[in-house]
């Protein structure tokens, strides 16, 4: 029974890559088909660079940390030209530059007109350098998609730990101005969300031959957007029962303010003579 799900499974998720421009390796299939920080995350992105798209012309994106590949494919599959930017080899990935985000960024000033960096900075010692680079190759026109955990700091690998106002400070201190906060997630962050997606896809498929992996995914995403941008007592109760994946997915535009947090402790602790 169990391999019949999952061949079923299979084969509704094949009918939802089928509807995309490209073809899509099949190991990134879920990026479009799963909920719980896949395609309910592409959905954010999407509104996210909405305002960038209306430009017209495809844009010119640089995905810092490929790994799973949602934002590296999500964004092919909208028409857009990107680049990856990994420590390592990421399979069925065409046009990735290998090198760490710590150090020197091999791109030119003003490369990009999206720089995504998804769950990356958590994982930097060097954080306030790789963001200088960010908006060294950014263009002035351009946009910056951070998403980081919050408050997580069980991992091995994470070496940064953020809440809502260290990373805004650390954007501040960087020269990037905050347009769009999404405290996420508005929904809980439960893998049950894809067997209930299952359950309803799995009858319209064997009826129908078409999936609903897409317009479920969009049905959270949609949810997850609206609710990330309100004072939502529920989210605040999930995480309190470590329920939810607490974070942020924030969309950042170059500035010239640069906030002086050492002028900011100077003023604050230095004691005047009388």
């Amino acid at each position: 029974m169990k391999k019949f799900f999952r061949q079923l499974d299979t084969a509704i998720k094949a009918a939802e890559i089928k509807k995309l421009p490209i073809p899509i390796p099949t190991r990134y299939w879920s990026n479009f088909t799963r909920v719980s920080g896949a395609a309910d995350q592409l959905y954010i992105l999407k509104r996210s660079i909405a305002d960038l798209e209306k430009k017209g012309s495809a844009l010119n994106c640089l995905v810092v940390g490929v790994h799973g590949g949602r934002d590296y494919w999500g964004l092919k599959a909208w028409g857009h030209q990107v680049t990856g930017f990994d420590l390592g080899n990421v399979p069925d990935c065409p046009n990735i530059v290998f090198g760490s985000a710590e150090k020197d960024w091999p791109f030119d000033n003003h490369s990009f007109d999206l720089i995504v960096m998804g769950e990356i900075l958590e994982h930097l010692q060097w954080d306030m350098h790789a963001l200088q680079e960010a908006r060294r190759v950014l263009k002035p026109s351009g946009a910056l998609i951070v998403t980081v955990p919050f408050l997580a700091s069980k991992p091995t690998y994470h070496v940064r730990l953020h809440d809502p106002y260290s990373i805004k400070k650390l954007l501040a201190i960087n020269q990037f101005t905050i347009d769009d906060f999404l405290e996420r997630p508005g929904f809980p962050n439960l893998k049950i969300m894809n067997i209930i997606n299952f359950i309803i896809a799995a009858p319209w498929f064997l009826f129908t031959k078409k999936s609903l992996y897409g317009v479920l995914a969009a049905f959270f995403g949609k949810l997850e957007w609206e609710l990330g941008h309100k004072k939502y007592l529920p989210r605040h109760l999930l995480r309190l029962f470590k329920l939810i994946n607490w974070g942020a997915t924030i969309k950042c535009t170059p500035s010239d303010y640069r906030l002086n947090y050492t002028e900011t402790n100077q003023k604050v602790f230095t004691v005047e003579d009388v």
